[in-house]
């Protein structure tokens, strides 16, 4: 299953099994220290970006709820979701006590991309490329701010891998959610960080420039729809 994150609805949801964490300057034979470095591939699809209808109507009231300012020529909307599948072979380094040593981890991310277009639009090709290219340019900040995603990812999984230090668990189903959970957490604070770069850009797409471009293509027919 594909964990999503949206800028509007993140919904993260995990099984998470309490784990006591052990500080290695205390030496703690019992913990599961650095293990064999699996097989670990992280696959970004590239962006699909498609394209949808929606009335001004229904434009207008995102709009305010969004607080927007500004002519209303569409909207943008995107999700970043991805999958991590994690081998759950474990190890019995004690009676009783499992440490996991995964043979590979495979990441795939995944970035949904849609431009609503006012239906209003459909018959004035002016309004339609205004529209369509001023919508791509979110869709543009998105795709840059996944730049150098899959290398962040590639080193906060091996990192995770080579850090790993949590007390065995007590049975063989245990110990490798532990360690999946450590694993997800690594990739979400990489993405955190990609959705603090997006909305930076985003946000430097409606400039004053931009804004009195949209009032005015089109012989300002944007504004009287």
């Amino acid at each position: 299953m594909y964990r999503s994150l949206n800028k509007r609805y993140m919904a993260l949801i995990f099984a998470v099994v309490a784990f006591h964490m052990i500080d290695p300057a205390r030496g703690d034979s019992s913990v599961c220290s650095t293990m064999s470095l699996p097989e670990i591939s992280v696959d970004v699809v590239p962006a699909a970006l498609l394209s949808s209808t929606i009335s001004l109507d229904q434009l207008r009231q995102i709009s305010r709820a969004a607080n927007h300012v500004g002519p209303i020529v569409g909207a943008y909307s995107d999700r970043v979701r991805y999958k991590a599948d994690i081998d759950s072979t474990t190890e019995e380094t004690h009676p009783g006590r499992y440490c996991p040593t995964p043979k590979f981890i495979n990441v795939k991310l995944q970035l949904d991309q849609t431009i609503y277009i006012p239906t209003e639009f459909s018959s004035d090709a002016c309004l339609l490329k205004l529209a369509r290219g001023h919508e791509e340019k979110f869709a543009a900040a998105e795709v840059t701010a996944l730049e150098g995603v899959h290398e962040a990812l590639l080193t906060a999984v091996r990192n995770t891998v080579l850090h790993y230090r949590i007390s065995p668990a007590s049975s063989k189903d245990e110990a490798p959610v532990a360690f999946a959970h450590e694993v997800h957490a690594a990739i979400d604070r990489v993405l955190d960080e990609v959705e603090h770069k997006r909305v930076g850009l985003s946000s430097s797409v409606n400039t004053p420039e931009e804004l009195e471009h949209l009032r005015l293509a089109c012989d300002g027919r944007a504004l009287i729809r």
